[in-house]
């Protein structure tokens, strides 16, 4: 390893990415008929694993699953073991470790390998490396995941690359580059007004660079290497490692009703090749970035997705009627609404009732199964009895596929452990406060990001040990108030007077986010 390695000098800060969890690629390869390892229970590896972060947060989730983590800064790994060291985890271990020096008689078979971030910003012979070791490590029925940049869209961010790269050709090689590389980029296009058609790609550009972290734009608009491919040319390096394309890690399929009628019909003219559908939706999109879920080439996949595959799912969703108090169990529309203000109207009744428990009951995923269940038993205890009870949940089953495909609901294969019951002494995970001494964002179990801006959620969470009841709380933070400690959230005087709403407010929230553990 060069001893000025870019990500030694500047240490890459790890971002959160839930598109890695092992749930989501499950579930992926389980809609379209494959057999993939359970994530409770898998062996992972992440090529280029930086500060471990994700990992880390899946080992914690994950206590029965085995993770590797491999990057090439010592930096890096350093402060990922260090992370390791202090939660006590035994199922995850972190090695500096160049991707060409890694073989299958060393690291053995994993269920599923993601390298986020890697294949665009390395040699060619490194990126045929990289997926010769997805061909070797992965399982018969494993996942592997590959983000890059992607064509067309690529040709926009080369151009901007390339005009700050030469502005800046004389500048030391350090963050100072990303600064004197927008201030050019926002001068031309200050200097380009009578060329609207201009200004707004170098307006989408400025904003594409400055919405990442400085460290982050380092390291990817002037890094020494930064390629980008049309999906088809990517596809077809994958098909001569023996892999193939499976999905992509947001989604299953991309839902025609986006598009007018006559494109709907071209994509759909392509029928099972899903690469080239795939390929005309970059077009369309002028696509600038992919993460791409591959298998092994022999694997059997079957992109028309079984409605019975969702029994053994989990379903989750904030889907709520707008009307709270509306007759769900009687024929008529009702409309729901997503918390991003999305809206739409059920007419289906089995559908309305089972998109209200799930709205009742979010975050916590419910078994497809038992949801089924609980919808007809609510029905049947309404006086209304299914005629067709299979054919019900069939059409239930199909409408909230759809809704999956939409991004209103949520399907899982591993139910996360947690608990929305705030015992006698409730407590939050470790991960959780151990997060908060170091950050202002915590992991829930659901492996979201939320961020922490409130002293008094803050407070809380490290509170919740375990150790204290509601009644303690409630002392020791009317104590902090009392000292002014909590002055960000209120006027002394107005705290006091509502800490007992306050408590069971942010317990609730607490708890809903998926932070209580029982």
């Amino acid at each position: 390893m060069p001893s000025d390695f870019s990500y030694d000098k500047v240490p890459y800060i790890s971002t959160f990415q839930p598109q890695i969890f092992p749930d989501r690629f499950a579930l992926n390869a389980t809609l379209l008929g494959m057999k993939p390892a359970a994530p409770a229970s898998c062996r992972y590896l992440e090529l280029g694993c930086g500060e471990g972060d994700n990992l880390i947060s899946f080992a914690f989730y994950l206590p029965e699953s085995q993770f590797v983590g491999v990057d090439l800064s010592q930096k890096h790994i350093e402060t990922a073991n260090r992370s390791v060291a202090e939660l006590g985890l035994t199922n995850i271990k972190f090695l500096q470790k160049d991707v060409m020096e890694m073989s299958r008689e060393e690291f053995g078979e994993f269920d599923y390998i993601a390298a986020h971030g890697l294949y665009s910003w390395v040699p060619e012979f490194v990126r045929e490396k990289i997926l010769s070791l997805f061909s070797e490590l992965l399982g018969e029925n494993g996942v592997g995941y590959l983000s890059y940049n992607t064509l067309p869209g690529g040709y926009l961010r080369q151009m901007s690359r390339e005009m700050m790269l030469f502005h800046t050709a004389d500048a030391e090689n350090d963050l100072g580059k990303v600064e004197k590389g927008v201030e050019f980029l926002k001068f031309l296009q200050q200097s380009t007004r009578n060329d609207p058609y201009f200004q707004e790609i170098l307006k989408n550009e400025i904003g594409f660079v400055t919405n990442h972290d400085p460290v982050s734009a380092f390291h990817d608009e002037f890094g020494e290497i930064n390629h980008a491919f049309y999906l088809h040319e990517f596809v077809s390096d994958v098909e001569k490692h023996g892999l193939k394309y499976l999905s992509e890690a947001e989604y299953i399929s991309m839902p025609m009703n986006e598009f007018p009628r006559e494109t709907a019909e071209l994509l759909s003219s392509f029928g099972g090749d899903i690469v080239r559908c795939e390929q005309y939706i970059d077009f369309l999109r002028c696509r600038r970035f992919r993460q791409t879920l591959v298998c092994k080439g022999e694997a059997k996949l079957d992109r028309n997705i079984a409605l019975s595959i969702l029994s053994e799912l989990y379903a989750a969703s904030p889907f709520n009627p707008v009307d709270e108090n509306a007759e769900l169990h009687k024929e008529g529309r009702e409309k729901f609404r997503f918390p991003s203000g999305a809206t739409a109207e059920m007419e289906h009744v089995l559908t309305k009732v089972a998109l209200s428990i799930l709205g009742k009951a979010w975050t916590e995923p419910i078994k497809f199964s038992e949801l089924m269940d609980r919808s007809t038993k609510y029905l049947e205890d309404k006086g209304v009895t299914l005629e067709d009870r299979e054919k019900e949940r069939r059409i239930c089953s199909a409408i909230m596929l759809e809704l999956f495909t939409n991004k209103l609901v949520e399907l899982h294969v591993h139910k996360p452990d947690f608990t929305r019951e705030i015992g006698e002494f409730p407590k939050t995970s470790r991960l959780a406060r151990w997060q908060l001494e170091k950050s202002d964002s915590v992991t829930t179990a659901n492996i979201t990001q939320v961020k922490i801006d409130d002293s008094f959620f803050r407070n809380l969470i490290f509170m919740l040990d375990g150790t204290r009841t509601k009644l303690d709380l409630k002392k020791e933070l009317r104590a902090k108030i009392s000292k002014g400690e909590l002055s960000d959230v209120g006027e002394k005087g107005d705290l006091l007077r509502d800490l007992t709403t306050m408590l069971n407010e942010n317990l609730k929230q607490i708890a809903d986010l998926g932070l209580l553990i029982s």
